[in-house]
């Protein structure tokens, strides 16, 4: 188990969210609230879907506009697509992407457990709660360091 784990808050902006996981290079964040108590889960592939759709909107948006007015795109338009993609993101915040129904576990559960509930789930990491507040993580990784390390039960 992790027990420094990078989070975030739900306020979070988006931009502000893509901007902490290039810099923690981690592919998801816990979102915590007051006391550290675990709301939900974020991961770069939220982050990428909803940037995606937001992009298609804006550019679906644009195409139908330039067709009522009988124009054709131009660089101009390019433009207006990116600065209404940038406002859109702006808007969202890790509350409204996050995964709320997240599977954890507890620190006293053993790693075989662990590793069953990621298997099981199919997810890549897991957070670490007790009464409610995270107080670590655990991830695919840190098996396979467990597994290279020869320590396979603890």
């Amino acid at each position: 188990m992790q027990d420094e784990v990078i989070t975030v808050a739900g306020d979070m902006n988006m931009p502000d969210l893509q901007r902490r996981f290039m810099s923690s290079r981690v592919g998801a964040l816990p979102v915590v609230g007051r006391d550290s108590q675990l709301e939900g889960i974020v991961s770069r592939m939220d982050v990428l879907r909803r940037f995606s759709l937001e992009q298609s909107l804006a550019e679906l948006a644009d195409s139908d506009f330039d067709q009522t007015l009988g124009v054709e795109d131009d660089d101009d338009s390019l433009t207006a697509i990116g600065a209404e993609v940038g406002r859109r993101l702006s808007m969202i915040r890790a509350h409204d992407i996050m995964v709320t129904d997240v599977v954890t576990i507890g620190p006293e559960e053993p790693v075989e457990e662990a590793a069953r509930r990621m298997l099981e789930r199919r997810i890549h990491r897991l957070p670490v709660v007790e009464q409610d507040r995270l107080v670590g993580i655990v991830s695919a990784f840190d098996f396979m360091q467990l597994f290279m390390s020869g320590e396979r039960s603890r």
